[in-house]
């Protein structure tokens, strides 16, 4: 059951409110100070999503689906980067509104268009469901890749469906 259902019962929450993830997280924000090197665009599966200049953005009212065991490329472009700039993401594939390390997407280098990729391969023993990805963009500091706290760069959340079977 979920929220907005009517005529079930159900014993504990579903992690989701209208279709999007509804978990809580830590607070993260990109610092003060980006200038032109920020998130400009999130493509995952069917997520398509351009955005402009925030310290943070809760888009989890975008959101796509993903098979259980199958794997797809997480693709993050910059509007401008510097040699100092770096991607990062995490899917909370446990739903225990911790990004843990386990949970990282190893995002690839920004290239000469500005763009970074990952591979997201979902584990086989997942569980249908619903949780948070979060998108990262941290300047000058590739030591202190947390998706956590405030950081120089940006930080955009987005919603992820497990599924069996997920259209591509």
């Amino acid at each position: 059951g979920d929220p907005n259902t009517t005529g079930e019962t159900y014993t504990s929450n579903c992690e989701c409110e209208d279709g999007r993830s509804n978990i809580n997280y830590c607070a993260a924000q990109g610092a003060n100070g980006t200038g032109g090197d920020w998130i400009e665009r999130v493509r995952l599966n069917t997520l398509d999503h351009s955005s402009d200049k925030s310290g943070y953005s809760d888009f989890r009212a975008q959101s796509t689906s993903l098979g259980i065991g199958s794997s797809y490329t997480l693709t993050v472009n910059m509007n401008f980067s510097f040699a100092l700039d770096e991607v990062y993401a995490w899917i909370d594939y446990d739903r225990d509104g911790v990004f843990e390390s386990s949970e990282s997407i190893a995002m690839s280098s920004l290239n000469s268009s500005h763009q970074s990729e990952g591979t997201v391969n979902v584990p086989s023993g997942m569980s249908l469901g619903t949780t948070t990805m979060r998108v990262r963009a941290i300047y000058a500091d590739p030591n202190n890749a947390e998706p956590c706290g405030s950081i120089f760069g940006e930080v955009e959340d987005y919603t992820i469906n497990f599924e069996y079977c997920a259209v591509r």
